[in-house]
């Protein structure tokens, strides 16, 4: 698993399809700014809004331009085991770098029914799982107690911890250092890189990857302080407006870089929203330096 800043990237829709060529572009901008890792057709890349069929095209989109240039994930979660398994295969096919995996969404599962989710969709290929634990979004909280049951019998590789609580963190790392454990939430990024998280996996790296990228190397300095107080309540409005993916768009068309609207039932960014994010933003990227390539 890849120390750093892994992006949950956007995914670019042109009417009912994937824009190929807006795509490519951001990759590139991301790797130009400093990214370390990506993952997509995750929750910032609206997977559960795209068919299995669209996942893999996006996953080999990807990988076809990325190459061997930095590491990329799939987000491999569905609803059923079965579909999930067979994403996981296709992952490793394809060239991936590894999978993201939730719990099934909808369900609450128990925690027999999430080990075996978790094992027959691990069983399904010989590539790295990262649990992604996000409890506001898909309804189950895999605390750190389950996480030490299921490593017993799963070969989960890393663990997403997104349930913004910060103890969580530094409690992974003390009961299950084989782990490596990745920050989640955006508002609390810098804390959780210094309690003992290797990276960060985010979506906000799509609107400021290179400020993302910096406040990962600055992590251990007083300058981070400074550049996460800039960037915080950029983080924390995407976070809490209850519009992550729209604003996500939102930010980056503000940039100059097009990524076309949500997928329905998701809608654009709200004026009143919109209006809030750019002061922000414009705070956030202040002094970043050159502008990035478009």
């Amino acid at each position: 698993m890849v120390a750093g800043v892994v992006c949950a990237v956007v995914t670019p829709f042109d009417g009912d399809g994937i824009d190929a060529g807006l795509l490519r572009r951001h990759l590139d901008r991301l790797i130009a700014s400093g990214i370390h890792g990506l993952v997509v057709a995750g929750s910032s890349g609206e997977g559960h809004a795209l068919v299995v069929e669209e996942r893999q095209a996006l996953l080999d989109l990807t990988l076809s331009h990325v190459g061997t240039r930095i590491p990329v994930m799939l987000g491999a979660s569905a609803p059923s085991t079965r579909d999930t398994a067979a994403l996981c295969r296709f992952a490793e096919r394809a060239g991936a770098a590894g999978v993201l995996l939730t719990p099934p969404y909808y369900y609450r599962p128990t925690i027999e029914e999430l080990r075996r989710y978790l094992g027959e969709a691990c069983a399904a290929s010989g590539l790295p799982a990262m649990l992604y634990n996000t409890p506001d979004a898909v309804g189950t909280d895999v605390t750190p107690d389950m996480i030490v049951r299921l490593v017993d019998e799963i070969p989960l590789a890393a663990v997403k911890e997104s349930s913004g609580k910060l103890e969580r963190i530094g409690e992974l790392r003390r009961r299950v250092p084989k782990l490596a454990l990745y920050v989640g939430t955006d508002t609390i990024a810098l804390p959780g890189l210094r309690a003992g998280a290797i990276g960060w996996v985010t979506g906000a790296a799509n609107v400021i990857p290179a400020e993302s990228a910096a406040l990962y190397d600055a992590a251990a300095t007083k300058a981070a302080d400074r550049l996460f107080e800039q960037l915080r309540p950029l983080c924390a409005l995407l976070e809490e407006c209850g519009s992550y993916v729209p604003g996500l768009k939102a930010g980056m068309a503000m940039r100059g870089w097009p990524a076309g609207a949500p997928r329905p039932p998701l809608l654009p960014l709200e004026a009143t929203l919109a209006a809030e994010m750019r002061v922000l933003l414009a705070k956030a990227t202040a002094g970043s330096g050159a502008p990035l390539p478009v």
